[in-house]
Parts: C-alpha cells; structure tokens; sequence
C-alpha cells in the first residue's frame, strides 16, 4: 500500500504455515548396535506478522532528503506432534538442561532445575538461601517475543548518511560462563558481602505449605554460600538469561562521485562510503555478555560458554554502476 503520494508505503503479510515430516534421529536400544534411528516425522506450526513502513518525511528541492524505514516481525510456533510414541524429542542437552520439542510447547523450550518461586514471581528462601525445586521445569525459550528494525537516510546534493537500528526482543538463552564466574567469585558483583554476608533478593514463607505467607527475606547468609547458588552444572535457573538486545548495527558516509568524472571512466554512478558494523550495543538484559550468542548453532540454539562478541568492524566501500 502506498500513500500521501508514494510518501509512505505500508506492506503487511500474515502467515500460518504448518511443516511436516522433520528429519528426526529418535534414541532406540543400544541392544540393536545403534543409537539413533533416523525418520521423518513431526508436525510444527507457525503463525506470524510481518510488517514494514517505509516514508519519506522530507524531500525538498534544496536536496535535502530523509527517508525512513520500520519493520516487525512476530513469530508464534507450536510443536503440535513427533513421532509415534514420542512426545519430547530432545535439540541440545548441556550440564543436564535441554531445549526440546515437546507436544504443545513452543519449540526450543527449555528444561531444567529451578529454584522455587512465590506466586509473584519472587525466589523463595530458607535460611537464607534459595528453595530449590529438584523437578525439572520450564526455565525459558530460546524463541524471541519480536524483531525489528529502524533505519534512517539522510541525503544532501552528494552526500548519504545512513543508519540502522535492529533488535531482537525475548528468547532465553544457557550462559555457562557468566553463571560460572558468579560461582567461583570472578566477577565483581560477587565481591559484595565477602566480609558482612549476603540477603538475598526474595521471600521468606512464614506460613505453612498449605496456607503459605510470604515476607521479604532479611537473613544473612555467607557470600561463598550464597554465591555457590550460581552454579549451572546444578542449578540451571542461575544461568538463564534475557537474550534481548538493541543494537546499532550500521552506519555509512557517503558521496556521490559527480557524472562528469564518471562518464571519462564510462561509469554510469558511483558512490565512496566509510562504513561501521556492529557498533554498539544499545540496550541489553544479559550483564557481561553480548546476548547475540549461538554457541552449537541450527537447532541447538540457546546455549552459550565463552563464545567471543560480534566484532567492530570498519571500512570503505565503492560502488560502481555499469
């Protein structure tokens, strides 16, 4: 759709699509000398919204231009169905947590063991140290909430500067190596409490398991104990983050060569940029890390230990039209 003289234009698709037969290599006795029996089975779906606006807000005769651009993107999926007889078909296992598909569950949900929660959300302590629930559950997802992306051109006679902006917001991801550095007092949030000790940040019930009352929890406990709480070979809770980011991701500068140096080279256009690449990270949940991690890739997505960041990069681009 376009709009205000082609000023702004508005392109909208939804989408339902359900995919069959997946590639599976389901687990079978190992009496048989195999350990894995490939098949084709499997039903997911996905509904989603994708939306993109485009515009121009100024446009003079003096030169000056700027154009804008806007998208979204929501996915929503389901594993509907597996194999026969199967209703948890495992993606990545690490240190005992797994992302599966599971029969009614988003695909790539995570398991694990967890502390226990309050109905408002908040960790339960006793004796000052957090309740943990030995049963595995439902930690996180590795999908995200939305993506999108903001873009800005601005153009003057011969010069470009342009920018764009994208983020992802949601998807749960494993971090190793932040909760293990919590665990063995590596990182500086840790030093807190090393000589007074430690309140955790949740409740205390002061009720019964059948009528429970909560209260803030206000007991000290050691900093080497409290801290032991991040270990994410035991408890996976502690090591499950908010991969959400904003992020700059690029910037150019550019000029227009004028046609008349062109035409000598029998060029129809050309333009020189300096270009930047990931280069800044604007808004994130995880604390040490870049969320833009993907440690085993493809299908095991969500885990992370030690990965390097997306680099910086800069450079200079030429492009020539024939």
């Amino acid at each position: 759709l376009r709009f205000f003289k082609n000023k702004v234009g508005l392109d909208v698709t939804y989408y339902d699509q359900t995919t069959k037969n997946q590639i599976l290599g389901v687990e079978i006795s190992k009496a048989s000398g195999y350990d894995k029996r490939i098949l084709n089975a499997g039903k997911i779906t996905n509904k989603g919204i994708e939306v993109s606006l485009t515009g121009t807000p100024v446009d003079l005769a003096s030169g000056f231009k700027w154009e804008v651009g806007l998208n979204y993107a929501r996915n929503r999926n389901l594993v509907v169905e597996l194999a026969e007889g199967l209703d948890t078909y495992t993606l990545q296992e690490r240190r005992g947590l797994i992302s599966v598909a599971k029969v009614g569950q988003p695909y790539g949900t995570l398991y694990g063991i967890g502390f226990v929660h309050a109905p408002d959300g908040q960790i339960v302590y006793k004796d000052g140290l957090p309740l943990v629930d030995n049963t595995p559950q439902i930690l996180g997802n590795v999908q995200p909430k939305w993506t999108g992306g903001f873009s800005n051109t601005f153009t003057y006679k011969r010069f470009v500067l342009s920018g764009l902006i994208d983020a992802k917001i949601g998807g749960d991801f494993y971090d190793e190596g932040t909760a293990t550095a919590r665990w063995t007092g590596q990182y500086a949030e840790t030093a807190i409490g090393r000589e007074e000790g430690v309140i955790g940040k949740g409740v205390v019930n002061i009720g019964s398991t059948e009528k429970p009352e909560y209260i803030a929890n206000d007991v000290i406990i050691a900093a080497n104990q409290f801290y032991g709480y991040n270990n994410p070979r035991r408890y996976h809770e502690a090591a499950i983050f908010d991969g959400s980011y904003v992020k700059l991701r690029e910037m150019s500068f550019g000029y227009k060569i004028p046609e008349r140096l062109t035409k000598k080279l029998k060029i129809q256009n050309a333009k020189f940029s300096i270009v930047g690449r990931n280069l800044a990270i604007l808004f994130k949940n995880t604390p040490h890390i870049d969320p833009e991690v993907d440690r085993f890739g493809a299908n095991a997505q969500g885990f992370s230990y030690g990965e390097l960041p997306n680099s910086r990069s800069m450079g200079v681009n030429l492009n020539l039209g024939f």
